[in-house]
Formats: structure tokens, C-alpha cells, sequence
């Protein structure tokens, strides 16, 4: 299979997460040595305070452990606590440990709203790492924006979110750089008509619209065009529409890998033969497991 972009698993490095967790951290002083007592004189013993320096350092996590991103937010969440690990056990940031406070944002602005929330207002946490998905993250960005709290994600590509404004961060590749490198490829590989099938999301609608206006730009012509809600399993009837106008190849935007795999699965056993494109996420390890053989060639 050939990978047209980079691999959409970004774990925050640890070199990452020290630079957003890098806080002052004072001692404690301590209190003077109280003399022993006498036999016959209770004497009351300090009271030690306990400073910020010496709880944890919470960090926010917002990652889709359920809904379509579900195959990838659980490795970005498992990435990020074995950097936190490693990081504690080589004695912290300045002596202080790091805690994740980690909260589903379900690959949904609405939930991701709800997380954020959660965590800023009940944990009280200044920096949140995630999340897995364009729409939770371009529903949580205002909030963080207007709250001066860091939102940084690893995963999250919409165009959008390069203006989502000067807290909200990202360490991947835009859909804007996936979708013209996509439809370049395409045309080169003598792609003329084009038949596309998209997820209802945010991700996969931004990396169709670039894929697409790239196509458009050096000629190319869609047509047919098909969109999917999240919770379908089967897509024959979409499938056949796509086949019967006889596309020189069909172009794949899935948020989720059970989607993507099922979809160029069953595009196969209807008997199309003709070449399929697709982003990281069809690519998936999960995708690739339903698809089997059927994804030789993508």
C-alpha cells in the first residue's frame, strides 16, 4: 500500500510535554529543629504546609475513547501517559510529577465542550493535550481561545484550525497540505473522472474539499459524490451509485477506521476493480484489518 502522507499517530514527544508542564517549583523550607521535650512537657509538634510545588502538575487530555475515533484517541492517550511516565521516573519537571486528567471528547464538538468544561472548571487545568478529532477540536477551540488555556492536539488536520486562534496548537499536517498532495497524485496517475465517498464529519469533509479542489484545479471532473453518517455499516446502496457512474477511481475520506475498512471492503465485493484513494485514517490499522485483502492496491 502506498502512504500518501505522513502517519496520522502523532504521539507528543517528551520533549513536548516538558516544555508545556515546565513550571517554577519552590520548596519547602521546612521549620526549625523543635528541641526535645521535657519528661513531663507535651510539647506540640509543627505543622508542615503543603505547597503547589509539591501536588502534581495536572495536565488536560481530551481524546476520542469512543465514537469514530475511537481506534486512534486510545493510542494517543496511551503515547502521552508513557511519555508522562518516563518523564516522572527521571525525577519530574524540577522535582514536581506530572498527572494526565483525561476526558472522552467522544470525536463531537458537543462532548468536547463538555471536557473542556470538566476539566478547567473542576480540575482546574491550564493546558489540554488533544483532540483526536477536527470537530471536537474546532468545538473546544473558542472556549480555550477566549480562556487563555492551551489546546494541542496531535492529530487534528481541518484547514480551520490554523486560525482557530493563538492558543489552539497542532503538531499535524494540515488537510490543506494532504489535499493538494492527494489530487496531485491522482492526476498523476491518470486519474480524469473521480467518484468520492465522505464521512459526515468535519475531518473527512476537509480532506474531500481539498483532495477535490485540487483535482478540479488540474482538470480532473467528479462524477458522483456520496456522504455518510458515523453509525452506518452497511454502504452498498452508496457504493453502487458510486460504481454505476464508472469513475477511473473513487477517492475514501473516513473519520472512522471501522468505516473506512468496511467501505473499501465492500466496494470490492460489489466488483469494482479500479483504483481507491484515501487519507491516514483508511489506512489505519483497524481499516486495514477489516478490509483485508480487498485494501491491496490502495
Amino acid at each position: 500500500m502506498r502512504v500518501l502522507s505522513k502517519n496520522w499517530i502523532v504521539p507528543l514527544t517528551i520533549a513536548t510535554l516538558f516544555v508545556l508542564a515546565s513550571v517554577a517549583c519552590g520548596g519547602n523550607d521546612g521549620a526549625p529543629p523543635v528541641p526535645s521535650p521535657q519528661p513531663t512537657t507535651m510539647v506540640e509538634q509543627p505543622t508542615v504546609a503543603v505547597t503547589a510545588s509539591d501536588q502534581p502538575f495536572r495536565v488536560g487530555v481530551m481524546e476520542s475513547l469512543t465514537g469514530p475515533g475511537e481506534t486512534y484517541g486510545t493510542v494517543s492517550v496511551q503515547a502521552k501517559q508513557m511519555a508522562v511516565d518516563e518523564i516522572n521516573a527521571a525525577g519530574g519537571i524540577n522535582g514536581r510529577m506530572l498527572e494526565l486528567v483525561v476526558e472522552d471528547s467522544k470525536c463531537a464538538a458537543q462532548d468536547a465542550i463538555t471536557s473542556y468544561n470538566k476539566l478547567t472548571d473542576v480540575d482546574g487545568v491550564k493546558i489540554i493535550l488533544g483532540t483526536s478529532c477536527s470537530g471536537a477540536m474546532l468545538g473546544a477551540a473558542p472556549l480555550a481561545e477566549a480562556d487563555g488555556v492551551v489546546l494541542f492536539s496531535g492529530l487534528a488536520t481541518n484547514p480551520d484550525i490554523a486560525n482557530a486562534g493563538d492558543y489552539i496548537f497542532r503538531t499535524a499536517m494540515s488537510d490543506q497540505q494532504r489535499g493538494l498532495e492527494t489530487g496531485n497524485v491522482m492526476w498523476a496517475d491518470g486519474v480524469r473522472t473521480l467518484a468520492t465517498i465522505t464521512e459526515l464529519t468535519d475531518y473527512a469533509e476537509g480532506i474531500r474539499r481539498t483532495s477535490v479542489d485540487q483535482f478540479l484545479k488540474l482538470g480532473g471532473t467528479v462524477v458522483a459524490a456520496e456522504r455518510y453518517a458515523s453509525d452506518i455499516a452497511d454502504f452498498r446502496t452508496y457504493l453502487t451509485k458510486l460504481v454505476s457512474a464508472n469513475p477511473d477511481a473513487v477517492h475514501l475520506a473516513a473519520q472512522s477506521e471501522f468505516t473506512g475498512g468496511t467501505i473499501i471492503k465492500q466496494l470490492r465485493e460489489l466488483g469494482y476493480q479500479g483504483p481507491i484513494y484515501t487519507e491516514d485514517v483508511g489506512a489505519g490499522t483497524t481499516a486495514l484489518e477489516i478490509a483485508g485483502e480487498a485494501a491491496t492496491g490502495v
